[in-house]
């Protein structure tokens, strides 16, 4: 008889429970002196041992036995457990685990370097909308509680932004989307920024509006900000950075957990943001709708110039500015230079009364 611990299929809950055999090589679960499961004990997927680890014992419909008690599992399932048993005891030698360590290493270097980037892009677009909802609500109150400040931006302007929030730019992605977009204003520090959460919060600094007063340049980096949530940067992000922990999560079907881990992660990520790439690809989104639209996306680089020389006035230091909040901004946004282009070539696009801009227009420019 083994004690530990009975999921049933596709949940995170447990009930603590005992395994024991019967005759005729079959297998009875019980919980409180009731029985849970059974079946023969071939149809058993009994996972190999590694250290002290919990074993998973996973039955035919899919649910699950679990147990710390490792050698009670090999007694019973001799039959079953012996390749396991010799790994065990393989592990013991110092050889074997060297070259383990060696081996497992570079395994995980590719799988880093390519294999979570392309799981992460795929598992990104199956998180369900109402936990992307959860993940924002509760990212909200985390950097509120310990990184955002209230706004000193007054309530007209607020009403004025959200107003051509709603007209100018809801109006040319609704049709896209069933994301349920919000606009918030928030001092944070003293950089002119913008953040977009999973669920469709965006996040608009003091320091940024303090910058321009134009709608359409206001606009174009709202329209930015859409284009991360679109294309699920954030959650392709925490993914990334917690994988281990959102595939377990996603496995069990713990949403709490998900939600949880997925909020911690966005508040470490606000001040590193986005790869490059992910930067290009939601600068891309805002230039095209932007012409969808018909709305010069020059607004575009003309904001970005603003930025630009804002931070090389107050932080002349760059990427090696001691602070890490600045340093980290200018390492994740791409050169402003080569987005200042793009948005020119997408303007010249727009004087040209073209709906797609081929590349043939970043000639003259």
């Amino acid at each position: 008889m083994i004690k530990g611990k009975y999921y049933l299929p596709s949940r995170s809950k447990y009930i603590n429970a005992t395994l024991k055999l019967t005759a005729h090589d079959h297998f009875e679960i019980y919980s409180q002196g009731e029985k849970v499961a059974s079946g023969l004990v071939d149809e058993l997927k009994i996972s190999n041992r590694l250290a002290n680890t919990e074993r998973k014992i996973k039955l035919k419909d899919n649910s699950t036995f679990a147990t710390k008690n490792n050698d009670a599992v090999d007694q019973l399932f001799k039959h079953k457990t012996r390749a396991s048993i010799i790994l065990h005891r393989a592990e013991k030698r110092a050889s074997f685990a060297v070259a383990s360590v060696v081996f497992i290493a570079l395994l995980g270097l590719g799988f880093f370097k390519w294999g979570i980037p392309a799981l992460s892009q795929k598992i990104a677009y199956m998180i369900p909308k109402s936990v992307e909802n959860s993940i924002g609500k509760k990212s909200m109150t985390l950097l509120d509680k310990y990184m955002l400040e209230p706004t000193t931006i007054d309530s007209k302007r607020q009403a004025k932004i959200k107003r051509y929030f709603q007209q100018k730019i809801l109006s040319i992605i609704r049709k896209d989307s069933d994301v349920e977009y919000k606009i918030h204003f928030r001092s944070m520090d003293d950089i002119p920024n913008a953040l977009a959460l999973p669920s469709g919060d965006i996040i608009l600094t003091d320091k940024f509006l303090q910058l321009t007063d134009d709608l359409d340049e206001i606009g174009s980096v709202l329209l930015h900000e859409v284009g991360h949530v679109a294309h699920h940067h954030t959650m392709q992000s925490i993914i990334s950075n917690s994988f281990v922990a959102i595939s377990s999560a996603i496995i069990f079907g713990d949403t709490n957990s998900i939600v949880d881990i997925s909020a911690g992660a966005i508040t470490a990520m606000v001040n590193s943001k986005f790869s490059r790439d992910k930067e290009s690809e939601a600068d891309l989104f805002a230039f095209k709708h932007m012409l969808n639209a018909n709305r010069d996306p020059a607004a575009c680089s003309r904001v970005m110039s603003k930025i630009e020389e804002y931070m090389q006035h107050e932080y002349p230091g760059g990427r090696s500015e001691t602070n890490s909040t600045i340093a980290n901004f200018y390492a994740s946004h791409p050169n402003t230079k080569d987005r200042i282009k793009m948005a020119k070539r997408y303007s010249k696009c727009f004087k040209s009364g073209d709906k797609i801009c081929k590349k043939g227009r970043d000639e003259d420019i």
